[in-house]
């Protein structure tokens, strides 16, 4: 059963450009598993070769997944240890965690091309346990160390390895039994990660990578993926939640709603979309969170498949490991693929089209559909005027209302490939500011520019009437 999908982008303090899908189907959920040694994926990552990697800890093994032909590879750890998380490197080649039975593990590469394996060890604590991994700043792959408690780099250039332990005093003293989990970098070049102190004290922390000191320490309740967002903030999965934290302010917020009575968020990714997409095993099935709105949606997958780690790939599509089933998973959104649309932007015969638009007090709606086949690559700029009682016309933004100015600016735009069959609505809503400036001035009027690929397919006015004459 298809379900609705939103997108919706504040694009400024006067008024704000919404899409709301309207008729928008629920991603295709697929899994493959023929090429599999029987183990059990854990985590996985987008490569630079195009394919998406991913690490099998049943079997020992790094694996690629083809994304057109959905051929599966495995390859061998030459120590035979238990593969953890990876990443993309700045090198081009593919970095994975690695523990060892026997304890200890190490830092592994493996270049996507002649799937030469390295491993490195020396610098990590002797009963280290590498678990996610991330590329850092200056060439460097950071990694959170489960048996040193630790957060760890490594020079993808040199090799050299150094780890900062999580002292005493400091989260309440990590000691045997904790548990590090994900680990990302956010827009100022730190390391974010979560962890849990003996199941007692969960947190999302800080780790300044030019320092070495943790500084800031957030409650949760349960956290586990982490990845930065489009909107430069750090966000996590919780026990039932997804988390968001400033990186400047140290503000956090968790948000619930929309998820689904049984539902555990395990990994998370910022989508090619703009949404934030994470897997939950307890759905099964996979979610979305509009990084604007903090609206939630959950799309549920086959019963028996069980969803642990998410990662973004290309043209628009999602892969997710399964290690119960096991297979390899690949989510297709809504509008996934890319490609442009009608008016001249490709992706075969699809052709957008723009109607009525109706103005209700101080919002308005204007529907765009996509017919035909293929997609339609839609773009709607949305620029904002305001008509004195001396008849003067100027731009409203944020810096410059109430001001002169001689032309319209522009101030925000949203972008949506839609599918043959879909439609939208693009909604312009007044907030607190706009209406004040309805209260003192005559008319406000809100400018939309709706383009498919490089053609101009509309272009509307709507005015919103004053509250009050002066």
């Amino acid at each position: 059963m298809s379900r609705s999908r939103r997108l919706i982008a504040v694009l400024a303090p006067v008024g704000a450009l919404m899409l709301i899908g309207s008729a928008a189907a629920a991603p295709t959920i697929t899994e493959y598993s023929s090429g599999l040694s029987g183990g059990a994926p854990n985590y996985i990552a987008a490569g630079p070769d195009g394919n998406v990697w991913f690490t099998d800890n049943g079997a020992s093994k790094v694996g690629e997944i083809n994304p057109s032909t959905h051929a599966i590879t495995e390859f061998a750890i030459p120590s035979g240890g238990v593969p953890q998380g990876i990443a993309a490197g700045p090198d081009g080649n593919l970095w994975f965690a690695v523990q060892n039975s026997t304890g200890g593990g190490s830092i592994d590469e493996i270049n996507p091309t002649t799937h030469a394996i390295n491993e490195y060890s020396s610098g990590l604590n002797a009963h280290s346990g590498p678990v996610a991994i991330t590329a850092g700043p200056g060439g460097t792959m950071w990694f959170t160390d489960n048996g040193g408690i630790a957060v760890g780099e490594i020079n993808t250039a040199t090799h050299a390895i150094n780890e900062y332990p999580i002292t005493t005093g400091t989260f309440n003293g990590l000691g045997a039994g904790d548990d590090m989990r994900g680990i990302a970098e956010d827009s100022n070049g730190n390391m974010w990660f979560t962890a849990i102190n003996n199941g007692s004290d969960p947190r999302v922390a800080e780790m300044n990578t030019t320092t070495h000191v943790v500084s800031t320490f957030k409650p949760a309740s349960a956290p586990v993926g982490i990845v930065k967002g489009p909107d430069g903030n750090i966000w996590f999965t919780d026990l039932h939640a997804i988390g968001e934290i400033n990186p400047t302010t140290d503000a956090i917020s968790e948000f619930s709603s929309g998820l689904q009575n049984n539902s555990q968020p395990s990994g998370i990714t910022a989508g090619s979309d703009g949404n934030l997409w994470f897997a939950d095993g307890g759905l099964p099935g996979i979610g979305e969170i509009n990084p604007s709105t903090h609206a939630i949606s959950e799309f549920s997958a086959n019963p028996n498949f069980s969803l642990l780690e998410i990662a973004a790939g290309s043209n628009g599509t999602l892969w997710f490991t399964d290690p119960n089933t096991p297979a390899i998973g690949e989510v297709s959104t809504a509008g996934g693929g890319g490609g442009g649309g009608g008016g001249g932007g490709g992706g075969g015969s699809a052709t957008a089209s723009v109607g009525h638009a109706t103005v209700s007090g101080t919002s308005a709606r204007v529907p765009i559909s996509c017919k035909g086949s293929g997609t339609c690559a839609v773009k709607v700029t949305l620029s904002v005027t305001e008509t004195l009682k001396n008849g003067k016309v100027i731009a409203v933004t944020a810096a410059n209302a109430g001001k002169v100015k001689k032309k319209v600016v522009t101030v925000g735009s949203v972008s949506r490939p839609l599918s043959a069959g879909q439609s939208v609505t693009v909604m312009v809503a007044l907030n607190g500011t706009g209406n004040a400036l309805l209260n003192k001035h005559h008319t406000l009027k809100a400018k939309l520019v709706v383009t498919s690929g490089k053609s101009t397919i509309a272009r509307k006015t709507l005015t919103f009437a004053t509250h009050k004459k002066h």
